[in-house]
């Protein structure tokens, strides 16, 4: 297992830095996955209003997000018509994300230590979304990039991973070892036998 993990993190790492070359095509090879993981993130989010009762200003990028991602389910990348409006699509999600975050962080400010972090984020992901308005080529490359740079931090965390749990697992083997050989009835297990 831990040989596959160290395959699979390689694999991750040598597939972020293609993408680093070749951004373009990154974003537009990984439309589908993106279209899934939008399509998810969406029902989740709607799910998490109508089940879990939390607050209903969350719809404001759950709704956008499932329907951009059955819109690209449906036709993924066909034109380029339909791929440049997938790109405004999500500069859109981007914007409405962001005004939901700034909004959600100025209502919890006096609940959660770490609003101003959270504005931060919604400030920033507003800004890329008028940036990915204005422009739209220069969006592909960096969303390209930023999936690049995802893949290489996911190959190295997995690999650190798998590094931090075989040597967890060498501890707790040595301190098995150890307390296998401590005490019987107050005595170590060497004193009684000797």
């Amino acid at each position: 297992m831990k040989v596959l993990s160290y395959i699979m993190g390689a694999i991750l790492i040598i597939g972020g830095i293609a993408s680093l070359f070749n951004p373009e095509n990154t974003f537009f090879a990984t439309g589908y996955m993106m279209a899934i993981l939008l399509l998810v993130y969406g029902i989740i989010g709607i799910l998490n209003v109508i089940l879990k009762k939390i607050r209903p200003i969350f719809l404001l990028s759950s709704i956008p997000a499932t329907i951009i991602g059955i819109i690209a389910i449906i036709r993924p990348g066909t034109t380029i018509v339909f791929d440049a409006f997938m790109i405004y699509l999500f500069a859109a999600w981007f914007i409405i994300q962001g005004i939901t975050t700034i909004i959600m962080s100025v209502q919890l400010r006096r609940q959660i230590r770490g609003w101003g972090f959270a504005l931060a984020i919604g400030i920033i992901s507003t800004i890329v979304g008028i940036y990915a308005f204005i422009y739209p080529a220069i969006s592909v490359i960096a969303i390209g990039i930023m999936i690049g740079m995802f893949l290489i931090e996911t190959g190295i965390d997995l690999i650190v991973l798998t590094v931090a749990v075989s040597a967890a697992e060498k501890v707790i083997r040595e301190a098995e070892e150890e307390i296998s050989g401590e005490t019987i009835d107050g005595e170590t297990r060497n004193d009684a036998d000797a």
